[in-house]
């Protein structure tokens, strides 16, 4: 039976739940994904944190950052605890946590873009690097969404329909230099 002063985790590692996510180099993929849940333009509290947006909103709101193990080819994940962003936590521990979860999600809202650019794949580059083999990174695929990333004009409707606020240009910079510099070694 679960003893629940445990954590999930430990529990799931003593019943060898975790050794079967193992994957490169015997390591576990951590995802994290910031959400928000309550989400206001007119209600404020001293726990959230205020938002202003480049179209001039102010919004208020709560978020949690949710961890979940993966497996590359697993269609499972191992959720684990949340933790709750909270303004009290003073704001160098805040703006860490949301930084740290500032990536694209993947979830598409960006797209169409009107230069053909499958945004979610150029923004995922140095992510995959990460999680799987060299062979499967370097590939005619990415090299023909690098090429079409290069083309990017900048005419920011990416952000603008971005649910994160994410300032898609510059991380499709970074990301083609990324996946330059990691090609070339």
């Amino acid at each position: 039976m679960h003893d629940f002063g445990m954590s999930a985790f430990t529990y799931l590692q003593q019943q060898q739940v975790i050794e079967s996510f193992r994957s490169f180099a015997n390591t576990l993929l951590n995802s994290l994904d910031d959400t928000g849940y309550f989400c206001f333009e007119s209600i404020h509290c001293p726990s959230c944190a205020v938002a202003h947006h480049s179209d001039g909103r102010t919004s208020c709101s709560r978020s949690v950052v949710i961890p979940a193990i993966g497996k590359p080819g697993c269609s499972q994940v191992i959720p684990l605890e949340p933790e709750f962003i909270v303004h009290q936590d003073g704001h160098k521990k805040q703006d860490c946590e949301q930084m740290g979860a500032r990536f694209c999600r993947g979830c598409g809202y960006c797209l169409p873009c009107p230069e053909d650019i499958p945004i979610p794949t150029v923004t995922f580059l140095k992510v995959f690097s990460m999680q799987m083999p060299r062979d499967q990174v370097i590939t005619e695929e990415h090299d023909r969404a690098v090429e079409l990333a290069k083309g990017c004009s900048e005419c920011r409707q990416c952000v603008e329909r971005c649910p994160y606020d994410l300032e898609i240009p510059d991380m499709l910079k970074e990301n083609i230099r990324f996946y330059e510099s990691f090609s070339a070694r």
